[in-house]
């Protein structure tokens, strides 16, 4: 709010100073013209300070108007017509990927009681009535005694940090687990579906050159924030942090807990073929010095390259035994 309220002074001061400073400069016109020249600078100082306020108090009521949920649970209501109408008029009509992680609220903190209550709806199903009754007893005792001293940690968190879960999500549960990761977690694989709609003629080796150029298109997007950001209906933004770990990022293995580590000047993809490993630097300096992006057609030879490599190492690598 402080620097709020700085841009807002400025924005009526510096425009002053300058005309003074103008004027200063033809002390002849100001004699004659005193007037006139002191109603220019009054104009002028409360036109750009219109247009400073303008801009701040727009941005202000942005942010208010995106911490307002209910549009998720009442969306027919009057209120989120309003809401929604005034977002819309407010909003600039394309962002950036990153443009409003600064205007986005914070990630609700439930309350205490709130918790417990979503907690015994949810085990319901899956207990007894016997064994039910136990879980409402321990959270009874759970409320009364340990609960709000855990709550109190969780406030300490959400007004220390932008989002109170994220590294206790990230810490315990993600980088945390000991099992599978195909099976536990998040992974990724590619099949013919992708290809489904190339030209049946190429090739598996031009089909990865060309994937792998667009990839990496794509991971120069995202790290310059040129990327369109993601929009709920085209009008909410949502938070798109993780896609700064959506390329050049790897999970190391540790004994107990694993570490996420990012390479955003990362300019390379590693190869496998045939129980072999290659890295292929995808930047290349071309007749002016400047580093560019390889083509597809130069990736295709590369790869081309990688598969006679890797064919003439196994192959001699069997003939040895």
């Amino acid at each position: 709010m402080a620097n709020q309220t700085w841009n807002i002074t400025m924005g009526f001061i510096i425009p002053i100073v300058l005309g003074i400073f103008t004027i200063s400069l033809f002390p002849e016109f100001l004699a004659q013209n005193k007037t006139t020249l002191m109603f220019f600078v009054i104009g002028t100082a409360l036109a750009f300070g219109y247009f400073f306020v303008v801009k701040v108090l727009r941005w202000e009521i942005i942010r208010k108007l995106l911490e307002y949920r209910e549009w998720m649970y009442d969306r027919n209501s009057f209120k989120t017509k309003a809401w929604g109408v005034t977002l819309k008029l407010l909003m600039p009509k394309k962002i950036k990927l990153f443009q409003m992680e600064k205007y986005l609220p914070k990630y609700p903190l439930p309350k205490l009681e709130v918790t417990c209550k979503k907690t015994l709806t949810m085990v319901k199903p899956l207990l007894s009535d016997a064994e039910y009754l136990k879980v409402v007893e321990a959270m009874e005792d759970f409320l009364k005694e340990e609960g709000p001293k855990l709550q109190k940690v969780l406030e300490k968190r959400y007004d220390e940090h932008e989002n109170w879960l994220a590294e206790l999500w990230n810490k315990y549960l993600y980088l945390g687990s000991r099992g599978p990761l195909p099976v536990h977690s998040n992974y990724c694989c590619l099949g013919d579906k992708l290809f489904e709609y190339d030209d049946p003629r190429s090739n598996q080796v031009s089909k990865m050159a060309n994937f792998m150029y667009y990839y990496m298109e794509y991971l120069g997007k995202i790290n310059n924030g040129s990327l369109a950001g993601l929009m709920i209906q085209n009008l909410v933004p949502i938070c798109c942090d993780r896609y700064r770990y959506l390329c050049a990022t790897t999970r190391i293995p540790g004994e107990s807990i694993d570490e996420l580590k990012r390479f955003p000047n990362s300019t390379h993809v590693v190869v496998f073929r045939k129980g072999l490993m290659y890295k292929v630097d995808m930047k290349s300096v071309d007749s002016d010095g400047k580093f560019t992006f390889l083509t597809p057609s130069e990736i295709q030879g590369q790869l081309e390259f990688i598969m006679a490599d890797a064919d003439r190492v196994t192959s001699n690598s069997k003939s040895d035994i």
